[in-house]
Parts: structure tokens; sequence; C-alpha cells
């Protein structure tokens, strides 16, 4: 059995593709090893974030905005819309980026409405293209949700156990009861809830930290 050579394989391999017409790779051969390569499209750089969040409809007026990542970027305009106008700009750099997801979460508080938002990436000194904008809704009507930031008050909160005091206008503490749990609790009921809360542990590591939804406050 005569093998054919490779210089004839690569004739023959280019003859079928003129007869069958159209634009082809062009295989290149490796002459080390005698194999043949293929050249295929080239991959597009990856230069408008894809937008995670928020969409629909939100009980939240203090909005987090959730993206993913454009690799090389340094810095994020996000841009937020209220009846076609932008009423909003926030930059972030890349340091909000973790495990491939981006998270801001601006001081503004956002009235119960209709909006829309995009955002873009600073890439090689370049601002890139925008993303499409996504819109979402505000609600925050009775009944519909909360948002306690603890500044002064503890408005719908109430105490289980344990004494707790504000503290620094930025807190709601407790020192804890030993052997047992310092505990508050909101009473509520919701269907369906996006629930988000920043808690801080100062000292006795060994213990716990914990947040109970649909069940007995104990």
């Amino acid at each position: 059995m005569i093998k054919p050579s490779l210089s004839r394989s690569l004739i023959l391999i280019s003859a079928v593709m003129a007869l069958l017409g159209g634009a082809f790779p062009v295989p290149t051969a490796n002459a080390k090893s005698g194999s043949i390569t293929g050249g295929g499209p080239s991959v597009a750089a990856v230069t408008v974030p894809t937008l995670v969040f928020p969409k629909g409809t939100l009980p939240i007026s203090a909005m987090v905005y959730i993206w993913t990542p454009v690799p090389g970027a340094g810095q994020y305009q996000i841009q937020v819309a209220w009846n076609s106008t932008v009423i909003y700009e926030y930059y972030n750099d890349s340091s909000v980026c973790v495990n491939n997801t981006c998270l801001a979460r601006p001081a503004d508080v956002l009235g119960d409405a209709s909006y829309s938002w995009r955002m873009r990436a600073y890439v090689g000194g370049v601002w890139q293209s925008a993303s499409p904008w996504q819109a979402f809704v505000v609600s925050t009507g009775s009944g519909s949700g909360f948002n306690s930031s603890f500044n002064t008050n503890h408005t719908g909160w109430n105490i289980l156990k344990g004494s707790w005091i504000h503290e620094n206008s930025a807190y709601f503490t407790t020192l804890g009861v030993a052997g047992k749990a310092s505990t508050i609790y909101y009473n509520a009921r919701y269907s369906t809830l996006t629930y988000e809360v920043r808690m801080k542990r100062d000292g006795m590591n060994a213990c716990a930290n914990a947040i109970m939804i649909r069940g007995d406050a104990v």
C-alpha cells in the first residue's frame, strides 16, 4: 500500500475545497510532526459588561448593581435613567470585581418608579461601547418590603432577647447573653423576598451570627 505524501494530501484537500466553493481556512503543515492544522475564526474580545441585577420589579430603594467583568477593564461607568433621562452616573474601579462578579452599592436611594440602567468599561485608555439598557421597577409601597439602616432607630424590629443599643448612628448592637442568643425580629409576611444584610462581629469569634427567614425567633 502506498501512502500519499503530505504535499499531495494538501493539494487534494485544496482541490476538494475549490470544488465545494466558498471561503475555507487554509491548512498549514507542521514540518516537524507532519500534522495538518486548520485556521479558525478569531474570537472577538469582550468589551461590553453583561448586566445581571437589577431587573424586574424590586422592593429595594437602596439599589445594588451587579455585572460580569470585562477583561483588562480599569474602570466602569453605571448610568441610571428615569423617563429616558440619565439621573445618576457612578464610576467604580476594578476592585469591585471578585470571582467573575462585579458589585456596586451607591448611596443614592431610588423612589418608587420605573428605571433603566446600562454600563460601559474603560479598557486600554478608551471608554468602550455601552451595554443595552436594562429595565427595572422600584416598588416599596406599604407591605412590599423594608429598608432598615439602624442609624437612629429600628422601626419594625422587635427585641426578643438581650440588650440592644444604637451605636455611632450606624449600628444596632448587643453585647450578647452568656450561653444564649441575643435576638431581634421583624414580623411580616411576604410571598417572595430578596434579602440583603450586613453584620459585624467584634470579638468572640468562636460564636456565630445567624439570620433566620420564615422561622420562629429564639
